[in-house]
This record gives C-alpha cells, sequence and structure tokens, in this order.
C-alpha cells in the first residue's frame, strides 16, 4: 500500500512540474504575441503618422498654389503674399498636426522662393556665370558644353567622350538640364560642393540657392494677351496699339523687311521715313495722348511687356529686378555695384516695387547706356515659384515636400516634385 501511495505521489510531483512547465512557457508566449502586439500597434499608429504628415506637407503646397493663383500678376515683389505671409504659411494648424511652408533660400522666411529672382543656366552665357563669383572656369565651360549640341568641347570642358571614359560612363545630354541636381554629373561638381552642406531643406543650398533651370516668361503682356510680334504686326496694328505715327509704324515694317528685328532695343535705330502716311492711329488701345513719333528707351522700358521679336511661347530666364538678390543682380551686363545697390534700395524705399522696366530710368536707378544693355533680359514680373512645405503630425513625424510651380501654364503645373519617404 505504502509503495502505490509514493508512486502516486511521485506522479502527481511530474505532473505539477510538467503543469507549471506548460504555464510558463503559455505565458512566455503570451509575453511574445503582447510583445509583437504592441510593436505592430506602434508600427501601424507610426504608418499612419507618416500619412498624416506627407498630406499636411501637401496641403501646404495646395495652399501655395491658391496664393499664386489669387495674386495679381502685373508684378511681383516682395511685398506680396506669396513672398512672406506667416498667417498663411507658418505652422498652420490641420487636424492635430500643422505645416510651414518656408523660404528654401532663407529659412526663416514663411513663403515661396521666385524663380526668377535666379540665374537660369540653361541661357546663361559665359560672362553671366563668371560674374556668379562661385564657378571654375572647367565649371563654367563643361556646364556650357554639357547643354549644348556637338562634340568638341570648348576651353576646359567636357563632351561626350570624357563621361563615356568615366569608370563608371554614362551620356551627357547635349541639351537644357531638366532638373537642377543634373548638374552632378557634370565635370567640375562631382563633390557637391556647389549645393553646400546637407541640411533638412530639400531645395539646393549654397551657390546653387542662386541659380535655376526653370525660370521663364510666358510671351504674354500682363493683361494676359500675346505680345505684339513686331516682326509680324502690321503698321495699322502699331499705330492702334501703341499709338505710333504713320511714318514710324511704317518705318518699323521697311525696316524689318530688310532684316527681322533680333531684339528689342532695334527699334531704337528706326528712323521714321519722311514723307511717308502721316495720319494719326485709329481707335489706339493707348486712349489718345501725343502719338509716338520715336522709339526711346523710356518708351521701350514701358511697353517692354507687350512686345516681342517671336512668337515663342516662353521667354526664358529673365531675371526679375523686384526679388533677385545682389549677387544675382551683379551677373547682369554692365551692371556696378553702386548700380545693384540702388536697385535693392529703391525696390525698399517708400516709392515700393519697380511697377515696369521705364521705373529704373525715371527714378535714376540705372544710367541709360546701362539700362540699354540689360532691359531684355529683366522683368518685374515671375511665372516660377519654388514652395518647400514641411507636414508635421500630432505625435510629432515630419514628411516634407519640394515643388517647382508653373503658374504661367493654365492650369498651374508642377514642374519638378521630391518628397521625403
Amino acid at each position: 500500500m505504502s509503495t502505490t501511495s509514493g508512486t502516486c505521489r511521485r506522479e502527481r510531483g511530474v505532473a505539477l512540474v510538467m503543469v507549471m512547465w506548460v504555464v510558463i512557457i503559455a505565458g512566455l508566449m503570451l509575453l511574445g504575441v503582447l510583445k509583437v502586439s504592441r510593436t505592430n500597434r506602434a508600427l501601424v499608429h507610426e504608418g499612419f503618422a507618416a500619412v498624416e504628415a506627407h498630406w499636411l506637407a501637401r496641403a501646404g503646397v495646395e495652399q501655395a498654389m491658391a496664393v499664386l493663383e489669387d495674386d495679381d500678376r502685373s508684378v511681383d515683389n516682395t511685398l506680396e503674399d506669396w513672398y512672406q505671409n506667416a498667417w498663411i504659411f507658418d505652422m498652420v494648424q490641420l487636424g492635430s498636426g500643422w505645416f510651414a511652408v518656408r523660404s528654401a533660400a532663407d529659412g526663416e522666411r514663411a513663403g515661396l522662393d521666385d524663380e526668377s529672382g535666379r540665374i537660369n543656366l540653361n541661357i546663361a552665357d559665359k560672362k553671366q556665370l563668371t560674374e556668379l563669383k562661385t564657378l571654375d572656369d572647367t565649371q563654367i565651360d563643361s556646364l556650357i558644353d554639357w547643354r549644348s549640341s556637338g562634340d568638341t568641347p570648348s576651353g576646359n570642358g567636357a563632351k561626350a567622350g570624357y563621361y563615356q571614359h568615366l569608370r563608371f560612363p554614362y551620356e551627357m545630354r547635349g541639351r537644357e538640364f531638366q532638373t537642377h541636381r543634373e548638374l552632378l554629373l557634370v565635370r567640375g561638381f562631382e563633390d557637391r560642393s556647389f549645393f553646400g552642406r546637407p541640411g533638412p531643406s530639400l531645395a539646393p543650398g549654397g551657390a546653387a540657392a542662386q541659380t535655376t533651370i526653370y525660370s521663364y516668361q510666358a510671351n504674354r503682356d500682363p493683361n494676359g494677351l500675346p505680345r505684339v510680334n513686331i516682326n509680324q504686326a502690321t503698321a495699322q496694328t502699331l499705330q492702334e496699339r501703341f499709338n505710333f505715327t504713320g511714318q514710324l509704324a511704317q518705318a518699323v515694317v521697311q525696316q524689318r523687311s530688310r532684316q527681322p528685328f533680333q531684339r528689342l532695343s532695334a527699334l531704337l535705330d528706326v528712323r521714321p521715313q519722311q514723307g511717308a502716311d502721316p495720319s494719326s492711329p485709329r481707335g489706339s488701345s493707348s486712349g489718345g495722348g501725343t502719338p509716338v513719333a520715336q522709339t526711346t528707351l523710356e518708351w521701350l522700358g514701358a511697353h517692354v511687356d507687350e512686345i516681342a521679336v517671336n512668337d515663342d511661347t516662353r521667354l526664358p530666364g529673365k531675371i526679375n529686378i523686384n526679388t533677385a538678390p545682389r549677387e544675382v543682380l551683379m551677373t547682369l551686363p554692365g551692371m556696378t555695384g553702386e548700380f545693384a545697390d540702388r536697385v535693392v534700395e529703391q525696390r525698399a524705399s517708400a516709392d515700393g516695387a519697380f511697377k515696369t522696366l521705364a521705373d529704373l530710368l525715371d527714378r535714376r536707378v540705372l544710367s541709360q547706356d546701362v539700362f540699354r544693355g540689360l532691359f531684355e533680359q529683366i522683368t518685374v514680373r515671375s511665372d516660377v515659384f519654388t514652395v518647400e512645405s514641411l507636414g508635421v503630425s500630432g505625435s510629432g513625424i515630419q514628411r516634407r515636400i519640394l515643388a517647382v510651380i508653373d503658374r504661367g501654364s493654365d492650369p498651374a503645373r508642377i514642374l519638378y516634385w521630391y518628397q521625403t519617404p
């Protein structure tokens, strides 16, 4: 009997140990399941927060596009909402999070960056690139070679043969840059120093912040109508639109028949023909006034946004004198430090931003000689802008979007888009 009792006790003890092991193992498994569950919940929460942050950043881009749509396009300057307005761009609350649109060039400013306040690398010549003071001869020549056709390199530049013999060869474009960072493929720019030190901003920094490949102006007047092509307009159109005398209108037509106008400044050399029909224009859009018997720099400055020498839809690379920094102004032909300082001071004075290029003469900012050499490269209007938007979710997750907006198209379109993953 005692033997049987001892055996039973041993069996019960073994069973108890086994049960305890099962409980321990089950507990450990439960703890693992709970840990995985918590991890999954955290991942799901972080995923939702990332999506929230992304759409908050998208909201900042949409806000920027709405501001540009409502903006008066006749003049663009640093006093407008798109340039700086903390109420509509800085830490705007939306749901549990917020978005902020800040200048990539000046992170403290709540607003957009004007691409027309920069040097367009697709059209800048060697002289203008040299005046930027941040590029050496190899970089300048290689940049121009990259965007140009042909197989012969210029000076210290590089053509297809150079890139095909690299350790990891690639084709050169041989036409205009499509994105800003394509410049990293060009000889002399491989070390990235041109783009400044890496930081949280997605936009190019360093010297690259003074350049662009996107800027252009639609070939339309401030009212959105096609500009008058002086190589195609009839004498009657010139009289009706610009109050030209009959002699001047006919002289313009006769001169272009001998050689088409390549530059607007060529109008200054047109001399009215004696004995031509002196009749006054009919239906002039200028509403009367003294007929224009001779084109002058003042007249060109006031009407340069209404005339063109071709029917191209875009006029690339014009620099907005209301938004360009001093360093960019200094790259314009004939510009000196004194004249650049006058531009910056005058546009910030009580007289306000320049409304037409003629203001540069009327307000004695530039001399006539300097104005004549650069007026076709400058403007007071802009069509392309960069927006960098930061979205922050309620839990602090951040996402950024960098977009280049072309409002010169109808409807406005995105030329470039980059976002953090």
